[in-house]
């Protein structure tokens, strides 16, 4: 599928290539707040500001005491704060004195909506209007709650909660920016997928529909653009719309992995198995309900997959190739079948 400008979507809060800077830009932040660095998104992004050549101050937040040890090794020049989205009192401590912050809650364990009305009113209370990107993964053409079908509207998954969060940060008068990951992230591979591959060297997804990959390092180093950026106030609320290098069914990555990996992976279409392969787990991690919730989301994808395009908006905001799937199967090969796990061909 040719790739396609988020520029050229029908959503209106999408971001303008190459807009000019209006007077109601505000300059590059002094001090940027992170929070989820020591999860799979929010680590990157604070790597590449660490990492930057900005005169910029990095504070990582943190609702784990356990993790602050960690994340100081981490970032020894990163101020490290503890704070939690459901305490309204750490968040004024952890935005005093910021001039942005990335955004990232966990999927289905969080009351999204009292989580951002808390950072709104921690951002407010800094004073300085900090500059908010949150990450979502919303599917592109679907811009309120109401537009979900009715089983991902009644059940307090992440479609709905990114939903929640958008309307209470564009409600909120904060600069506000969107990363939209309109794809899975590369190393869902070895989390959601991997005990039937490793067990049954098959990649169980139920409904061959397409989709696209993102790797979780672009995506952290692209939240980190934005927030390092001056942001104009004009485009509060944008969409930043990213997605994969191609659009590719479960089916054909089945074929990658097996190419790649050189051991036979079947694909599998089975709602069911696949449920019986993942429901201990996935429910374990995020929940009951969860792994059926999933089964439903993969068939709403389904339902709606021409909506599903592939976008260069991660490639501008990089200034650079994202990676492919295909690379990052080769990078990750040992973590698929281990040398003491391996089975035979």
């Amino acid at each position: 599928m040719a790739l396609r400008s988020a520029f050229e979507s029908s959503d209106t809060t999408t971001e303008r290539e190459c807009a000019p800077m209006s007077a109601n830009a505000r300059p590059a932040p002094h001090r940027v707040l992170v929070f989820g660095a020591s999860g799979h998104v929010g680590a990157f992004a604070a790597d590449a500001i660490a990492g930057s050549n900005r005169n910029v101050a990095l504070r990582v937040a943190t609702s784990s005491v356990d993790k602050a040890g960690e994340l100081k090794a981490r970032y020894p020049s990163a101020e490290i704060v503890q704070a939690d989205y459901m305490d309204l009192q750490s968040l004024v401590a952890a935005f005093d004195g910021v001039d942005a912050a990335f955004l990232i809650t966990p999927d289905f364990r969080i009351d999204e909506q009292r989580a951002m009305i808390n950072v709104c009113a921690a951002a407010h209370a800094a004073g300085t209007q900090p500059h908010l990107v949150k990450l979502t993964g919303v599917t592109i053409g679907i811009n309120n709650a109401n537009e979900l079908r009715p089983s991902l509207r009644e059940y307090p998954g992440p479609a709905l909660q990114y939903q929640q969060a958008r309307a209470v940060l564009n409600a909120s008068g904060l600069p506000v920016s969107f990363l939209n990951s309109f794809a899975y992230f590369m190393d869902d591979l070895l989390t959601v997928w991997l005990l039937p591959l490793l067990n049954r060297r098959v990649l169980s997804a139920p409904f061959d529909r397409s989709t696209t990959f993102v790797d979780t390092r672009d995506l952290g180093e692209a939240a980190a653009r934005l927030l390092l950026e001056p942001h104009d106030r004009e485009h509060d609320g944008y969409m930043h719309h990213v997605t994969g290098t191609e659009r590719i069914r479960f089916s054909e990555v089945a074929t990658m992995l097996t190419e790649v990996l050189g051991v036979e992976i079947t694909y599998e279409d089975d709602p069911q198995a696949f449920k019986d392969d993942v429901e201990e787990v996935v429910n374990m991690h995020f929940g009951p309900g969860a792994t059926d919730y999933f089964v439903e989301f993969c068939l709403n994808e389904q339902k709606e997959e021409p909506l599903f395009i592939v976008t260069d908006v991660l490639q501008h905001l990089l200034g650079r190739e994202p990676r492919t799937l295909r690379d990052w199967i080769e990078e990750h090969k040992s973590a698929f079948f281990p040398e003491s796990t391996a089975l035979p061909s």
